[in-house]
């Protein structure tokens, strides 16, 4: 049973069973729809959008789901549906902006065989994969592999080795790549145009790798960050203490000349008083010089 209301994938590229050494059927029952709401006010509704639909991948064991992250980052509300039609709610556990997974945790059960990890290592540059939505072999392209090799998004999003393939599946979010060994070698993120030869482009899936996904599955599903992530936004937040603390030292001394010149003395030294009290406190909250601070 299709979960793709109102398009399919044309028969010409769809997988065939007799073509791949694993139960086919079976594989793909691991993909699951996805759908997301967001916030009005979040900061990516904008964006992205507040009703978000992809796919995610149901991981052995089925209590997690991968997915690609801008389709859960900020939700509110997550619902996963297997190609039978059967509904569960999910919990986003973590996006990783490093790599772009993105962990869900399933509040339910869902009958459906998880699909084991695998590895893009020993994937090469015309190998045969499975780009797959949910919906069976409807909503799955027969594609290969044209290539790996850095990837970087303008939004500081770098990949020291993606994978691209085509022919492009239409709905690419979350989509599950899936190995000829029948394993799941990555998770589509992006519909681009890529290099297919000398002097040829095609459109094209870009598929983070799931090796990237194995180093940090646990720190994601305990912390909802991975380390590196944790790392860069530690950065940040020192980067914004020091520019906190300058921005009001540079206030102070601009304040004290004003009062200098244009309060008598004692108002001067009331008002000035009464800003200590006013810096002292915003830098208790906001961790400069003393008090709280940015770490957990």
């Amino acid at each position: 049973m299709s979960r793709n209301e109102g398009w399919s994938i044309p028969p010409i590229i769809r997988p065939r069973p007799e073509a791949w050494a694993f139960d086919l059927d079976r594989a793909l029952q691991a993909v699951l729809e996805l759908r997301a709401e967001i916030p009005a006010d979040a900061f990516t509704a904008n964006i992205l959008g507040t009703e978000r639909e992809g796919s995610a991948v149901l991981l052995e064991g089925g209590r997690h789901a991968l997915t690609i992250g801008y389709l859960i980052t900020e939700a509110e509300r997550v619902w996963l549906t297997s190609a039978e039609g059967r509904v569960v709610e999910a919990h986003p556990l973590g996006y990783d902006f490093v790599t772009g997974f993105g962990l869900l945790l399933l509040l339910g059960r869902l009958p459906v065989p998880g699909l084991p990890l695998g590895s893009a290592e020993p994937l090469r540059p015309g190998d045969p994969v499975i780009v797959a939505a949910c919906g069976g072999r409807d909503a799955a392209v027969q594609a290969r592999l044209i290539g790996k090799r850095e990837f970087a998004g303008y939004w500081e999003y770098v990949l020291d080795e993606a994978l691209f393939t085509a022919p492009a599946h239409p709905h690419w979010g979350g989509t599950a790549c899936i190995g000829p060994d029948g394993r799941l070698a990555g998770i589509g993120s992006l519909l681009i145009e890529a290099e297919a030869g000398p002097k040829e482009t095609a459109a094209a899936n870009m598929v983070v790798p799931i090796d990237l996904f194995v180093p940090i599955r646990d720190e994601l599903a305990r912390a909802g960050i991975g380390a590196e992530q944790e790392a860069r936004m530690r950065r940040v937040l020192e980067h914004l203490k020091r520019a906190i603390q300058s921005h009001f030292e540079q206030e102070e001394q601009a304040c004290f000349q004003v009062l200098k010149t244009e309060l008598t003395p004692e108002q001067a030294q009331e008002l000035y008083e009464a800003m200590e009290r006013a810096t002292k406190e915003i830098r208790r909250t906001y961790g400069c010089g003393g008090g709280r601070d940015f770490d957990p």
